[in-house]
């Protein structure tokens, strides 16, 4: 493969993570603008078109409308935490692409660095957005246990961790590749 297909083809992954971590900021400033009206208009328009219960402080808990929200309020929170973090693992992998794209080999400390940082956030992703639905399902007192850690998400951060190692090594045998020519 010569030069240009090669940095053609990592060109065009890089843009694939930058579509990718786009996407993923509009789905979530969509997620966080359509959950903030489900707590605060669907109540309040119930409040405003006379169906105000006796207790009128607790509105944005108790109408049909609010009472959905808040139990789906664990599930929300939880799918935020993993947009985060996979944008944060979308632009390190971009990053990864476009140093492969400029370099003369992708077994740079850099890359190896990258890559680990990827599987860690991997791993985070597949604990902590259970962590975050769990209590806040226990604080709201609605919990639904069907997805609370992903064990997909911990096999591939793991296997990226490992494949971190392998990135390290290949530093190691460049280096000496370097030193010797």
């Amino acid at each position: 493969m010569n030069i240009t297909n090669k940095s053609k083809k990592f060109k065009a992954m890089g843009t694939l993570f930058q579509v990718l971590t786009i996407l993923n900021y509009v789905g979530l400033g969509i997620l966080v603008v359509f959950s903030t009206l489900g707590f605060v208009v669907g109540p309040l328009g119930k409040a405003v078109a006379g169906h105000v219960p006796e207790d009128t402080e607790a509105i944005a808990i108790f109408s049909e409308t609010g009472q959905m929200m808040v139990k789906t309020l664990p599930t929300i929170l939880a799918t935020i935490t993993s947009m985060v973090l996979f944008i944060l693992i979308f632009r390190k992998a971009r990053s990864i692409f476009r140093s492969i794209q400029n370099e003369e080999t992708p077994f740079t400390r850099e890359n190896a660095e990258r890559i680990r940082y990827i599987s860690l956030t991997m791993i985070v992703a597949a604990i902590l957005p259970g962590i975050v639905q769990v209590i806040t399902g226990l604080i709201v007192r609605a919990m639904d246990w069907d997805s609370v850690f992903s064990v997909v998400s911990l096999v591939i951060g793991l296997v990226l961790l490992c494949l971190s190692e392998v990135f390290n090594y290949g530093v190691r045998l460049q280096e000496e590749s370097d030193n010797t020519i």
